[in-house]
């Protein structure tokens, strides 16, 4: 027989077991909600590195913007709903907003090597100027939603301008070859002594069947990345 003590504690029990149900439903609901805010921001972290090697590139901000949209925030992998199925996100993605500026020209003090005269010399040889910084910003604000506004997301980049980037392996070769400091000086003493180190080996060689020496220690590493992996760049793309 069960006594009055005992309804009350499995009432009790009841009570919160209904309580705990409650906030366990609410976490359930809460974590699916974030999970997506999560997932939003990662997309505009991948947006705004997109961003700003782009704009490095000289791509307009407009272009840079429908870019984002259509490839990290559309398609099938990035149909963010809620619960009753709607979408965060309009049609087109017009919340997403993509933008890039320009910092100050850096003093010499902030350039590799700071200011010493060395250093100087082998930047203005090799072109790396490094004379500007682009901050770039991808943000979002999903529309609102039944259980209110979420939250604005934004992340930014910033990329050096000038570093002494190529657009392939010849114009490695051609950059490095032109620097006194950092490559020719040495390379043609270097050339003039194997020289006559050859032109007394040579003939002995010859003997062996050994090939002549070659002093062009650039020209063989063109074409060692393979086309494929090239794109031209054309100022736009």
């Amino acid at each position: 027989m069960i006594t009055a003590k005992q309804q009350v504690i499995q009432g009790q029990a009841l009570v919160e077991g209904v309580v705990v149900l409650l906030v366990l439903v609410a976490l359930w609901v809460s974590a699916g909600w974030l999970f997506r805010l999560q997932d939003m921001a990662l997309q505009a972290s991948h947006g705004s590195r997109y961003a700003a090697f782009s704009a490095a590139r000289g791509v307009d901000d407009q272009r840079v913007q429908a870019t984002v949209r259509q490839r990290y925030f559309s398609g099938p992998s990035h149909q963010w709903r809620t619960l009753s199925g709607r979408q965060w996100l309009a049609a087109g993605r017009p919340e997403v907003l993509a933008s890039s500026s320009h910092t100050p020209i850096l003093t010499a003090n902030a350039q590799p090597g700071m200011g010493h005269v060395a250093s100087t010399l082998l930047r203005q040889e090799w072109s790396v100027t490094s004379d500007q910084i682009i901050q770039t910003q991808v943000s979002l604000q999903p529309r609102t939603l039944t259980n209110g506004v979420a939250p604005r997301l934004s992340r930014r980049q910033f990329i050096l301008v000038g570093a002494g980037h190529s657009v392939d392996d010849a114009h490695v070769v051609q950059r490095v070859a032109q620097s006194a400091l950092g490559w020719s000086g040495v390379a043609t003493s270097s050339a003039a002594q194997g020289a006559g180190l050859a032109s007394v080996m040579v003939p002995v060689d010859q003997g062996w069947g050994r090939p002549a020496p070659q002093f062009d220690w650039l020209a063989k590493w063109q074409g060692a990345v393979p086309q494929q992996h090239l794109t031209p760049h054309t100022g736009g793309e």
